[in-house]
């Protein structure tokens, strides 16, 4: 029998209703001073870090944006679970999954319902910019990483802050996602091999510092020029342990060793793995201390056994801030340079950049300030990192930053250089002079350069 209730609520029931909202104005009041709590932490830190001269809306204080953004994700918790992302997206699937099979076997009709999206047929509609929110200029979000085909300049892949890889075979007239259904579409590195095209890897998590850059699951690879992809989790995730957890750190850059399909290096804020075995399985082979990572690793253009990484972060132990490998990637040197021909400690720098020119006959180094301020500093060395000369950055008050800082070497002229900043500058001379951009409006803050 079903009894329907009409007219006034009987006693009981208005006693626990006004308890109920009683509780659900506690719980919402409890929230907003914890929120509040959280911000006036931020603050303080942002005080105390800061520091006498220093402007806070300039330097955006990347270290405690990035605790910010971690504890509000984390509430409850002092922390966000290590792997929670990947294990309730698994538990999505694996729900949708025995839900529709459940239907299926029930009706078709149902079936349907459920998943009434599986006949259709979709068409692209991007990516195209989607905003204008600072001036006039459309834009679409960050693009982290590029990576060029080494035999077919129309084909380019695309790594984004926040929307996965990107494929064009058009040379850029239209464009494929090919990670939506990955477990992150945060990607900050992108490689492809250059001995077999059809393999590419994803490096998951973007490396730029902003309060809204977000963390990785691990590396993806594919084997079939990115129509799908292998996620790999060991050792990557809960490899960098802060006082705040362990999460999957961000991967910076990824190299594989020309000639040799088996030889990868994967950089992140880590530090720098190999593996032997075309990743598999990884060893870690650099490890900066403290907070640092390596934020740059490449093969030399021309002698294929020695390698390059440069170190970034914060309270680094490691004596070096570029290295060299004559190896392979196996053993790893500091090439700081001495005296008036050296380049800055690793405690002065949180970015490193490097780039080559494609003689193999000089090295650049771009080193972002660990104070925050631009721009940062440009070093070339012409033997081996034993004497680096000190070159003009870009701008007096802009590029080579902790938000962006990269560097690239025209492929045909040893003496053009391209820097970043909030804007795209170039250099004719070597890296002596300076002109930035001009001609068709793009949005500002330059992330990565391709040679």
């Amino acid at each position: 029998m079903i009894k329907e209730f009409r007219g006034a609520m009987p006693q009981g029931i208005r006693y626990w209703d006004l308890l109920l909202k009683c509780l659900i104005v506690v719980v919402i009041v409890g929230a907003c001073a914890l929120g509040t709590l959280m911000y006036l932490s931020f603050a303080v830190a942002q005080e105390q870090t800061a520091g006498p001269g220093h402007d806070h809306e300039d330097l955006l204080f990347p270290l405690q944006g990035d605790l910010w953004f971690q504890q509000q994700r984390a509430y409850p918790n002092a922390h966000i679970p290590k792997s929670a992302y990947w294990r309730a997206q698994l538990q999505k699937q694996a729900l949708a999954a025995r839900h529709l099979a459940m239907l299926r076997g029930m009706s078709t009709e149902l079936a349907a319902e459920a998943d009434p999206f599986s006949g259709v047929t979709w068409t692209a509609d991007g990516p195209q910019p989607a905003a204008a929110y600072f001036g006039t200029t459309p834009y679409s979000g960050r693009a982290t990483s590029i990576a060029v085909h080494p035999t077919d300049s129309n084909t380019v892949y695309l790594g984004t802050a926040a929307g996965g890889v990107w494929k064009t075979t058009d040379g850029g007239q239209t464009w494929t996602p090919l990670t939506d259904g990955q477990a992150s579409l945060a990607i900050g590195a992108v490689a492809i091999d250059p001995n077999n095209p059809n393999t590419v890897f994803a490096g998951t998590g973007e490396p730029n510092l902003s309060g809204d850059s977000y963390y990785g699951q691990g590396l993806l690879k594919s084997t079939d020029a990115g129509a799908t992809w292998t996620l790999i989790r060991t050792p990557f995730t809960g490899s960098w342990v802060s006082p705040d957890g362990d999460f999957a750190p961000d991967f910076t850059a990824i190299a594989v060793q020309p000639g040799n399909s088996n030889v990868v290096l994967a950089a992140n804020t880590a530090g720098l793995y190999r593996s032997a075995d075309g990743g598999q399985t990884w060893t870690k082979v650099i490890i900066p201390g403290g907070d640092g990572g390596v934020t740059a690793v490449m093969f030399d253009v021309k002698n294929v056994s020695v390698a390059y990484a440069g170190i970034g972060g914060y309270y680094v132990t490691l004596a070096g801030t570029v290295l060299m490998s004559t190896d392979a990637g196996q053993t790893w040197t500091a090439i700081n340079g001495s005296g008036a021909n050296a380049i800055p400690a690793p405690s002065a720098v949180v970015r490193t950049a490097l780039a080559e020119n494609a003689a193999g006959t000089t090295l650049y180094a771009a080193f972002a300030n660990s104070d925050y301020v631009a721009p940062g500093s440009l070093y070339s060395t012409t033997n081996g990192g034993a004497a680096w000369t000190k070159l003009s950055p870009p701008s007096s008050t802009d590029g080579l930053d902790w938000y962006r800082n990269a560097i690239a070497v025209s492929p045909t002229n040893p003496l053009v250089l391209y820097a970043s900043g909030a804007g795209l500058y170039e250099s004719t001379d070597g890296g002596h002079t300076w002109n930035e951009s001009t001609g068709t409006p793009i949005y500002a803050d330059q992330h990565r350069s391709e040679e």
